[in-house]
């Protein structure tokens, strides 16, 4: 049988799911460049996500092994813990707001940065092995207590969710450990979250029997998804990137401006009417293909995959679980951090793919014992005497 060319030609591989999906989110971005209400911004959208393209064929090539994958793993536990340790000692009162990285100037964002991190950190500590996970039992309390200072309710919700989907994508073979381990965060959680201001905030998520028990900030975010939904009706194709907050003041109360405009508090509604609906399906379709990946890898936990492996891939499950929650609460279209989780579950695909290989492999062609090889010598060398016979 002939090898296919992509398998023959050394470093060439076939254009992954979320790369191809990305493409065409970008690609019609570029599109709607047509009738986008604010040129400018509209351009800067598109460059942006122009980049996250480059950003996720990178982390395909140079993600390529186990080991640079928990380098990975690693630096961003490590950047989480110092943006924890930086609002630890930044002395400020009330909720925690820092202008730490790219995308990353508010609370609520801070709050769902941290909180992948956290699902990194927390599932490494307990389900691999080895002394550096040491470092870990000192980060992992500091980047809960950021998520805390941060007192976001999406967050907080976020948090939930990435432990759920944490406790339901890890290895079998460590399951007992993560549960033990999810006891101790739980009880972790309960001596740090101590603020009147946390709790205040945290409380209001339970006023839910209608909208005149909710708080005003929560009450707000209710009229501007309406205001949302029928700027969608009016211009179902989309307006252009960030033109949500441009269309803000022909939909929304004026009392509820800043500066003039207010941005969408939802990450799909602000796709909705930036993009419009093609766009929305498109990056639904990323989050989709992500969940329906990660599910066959979990799968494969019975057929001997790797346990590391299924302790980054619950890592991965937990930060995307994350996004999907907070993203209902805030405007999280160009956090950099999904771009990172979207690109791991592609390199996991790759990694788990080899791991069975090599798991495959011994079963179906078995290397012979040092005996019985030496036994076959002589048949050997007698059959190549005598041909046909």
């Amino acid at each position: 049988m002939r090898t296919p060319v992509a398998a023959r030609v050394p470093g060439r591989r076939p254009v992954s799911g979320i790369l191809a999906l990305l493409i065409l989110f970008t690609a019609w971005m570029w599109v709607s460049s047509l009738w986008a209400l604010d040129m400018d911004l509209h351009l800067e959208g598109c460059v942006l996500f122009t980049k996250y393209v480059v950003l996720v064929f990178l982390i395909e090539r140079l993600v390529a092994t186990e080991s640079a994958l928990t380098l990975f793993a690693w630096a961003h536990v490590g950047g989480c813990f110092l943006w924890a340790w930086l609002g630890y000692t930044s002395g400020m009162g009330g909720r925690l707001e820092l202008n730490v990285g790219p995308g990353v100037a508010d609370s609520n964002t801070l709050g769902l940065h941290l909180v992948t991190g956290l699902a990194f950190g927390g599932i490494m500590l307990v389900g691999l092995s080895g002394r550096r996970r040491l470092l870990l039992l000192l980060m992992v309390p500091f980047i809960l207590n950021g998520v805390i200072l941060t007192a976001s309710r999406g967050a907080m919700l976020a948090l939930a969710a990435a432990g759920l989907s944490v406790l339901a994508f890890a290895p079998r073979m460590r399951r007992s450990t993560v549960y033990a381990g999810a006891l101790l965060g739980i009880l972790l959680f309960a001596r740090l979250a101590q603020s009147d201001v946390f709790w205040e905030r945290m409380s209001t998520l339970l006023q839910i029997e209608n909208v005149q028990q909710l708080d005003p900030s929560a009450e707000h975010r209710f009229e501007i998804a309406q205001a949302n939904w029928k700027m969608f009706l009016d211009h179902p194709m989309g307006v252009g990137f960030k033109g949500n907050a441009i269309l803000s003041p022909q939909y929304v109360r004026q009392d509820l401006l800043t500066r003039g405009q207010r941005s969408a508090h939802n990450t799909f509604l602000a796709v909705l009417i930036d993009e419009g609906l093609p766009g929305l399906l498109i990056f639904l379709a990323m989050l989709w293909w992500a969940a329906i990946r990660i599910f066959c890898q979990k799968r494969l936990d019975r057929e001997g995959l790797p346990a590391s492996l299924g302790v980054y891939r619950a890592a991965v499950a937990g930060g995307l679980a994350a996004y999907a929650v907070a993203g209902f609460f805030s405007n999280y279209v160009t956090a950099e951090v999904v771009i990172w989780l979207l690109a791991l579950v592609s390199v996991l695909d790759g990694l788990t793919a080899a791991a069975m290989a090599r798991v495959a492999r011994p079963a179906a062609s078995p290397e012979p014992a040092p005996i019985q090889a030496l036994a076959a010598l002589p048949v050997a060398r007698w059959a190549a005497l005598h041909p046909g016979q």
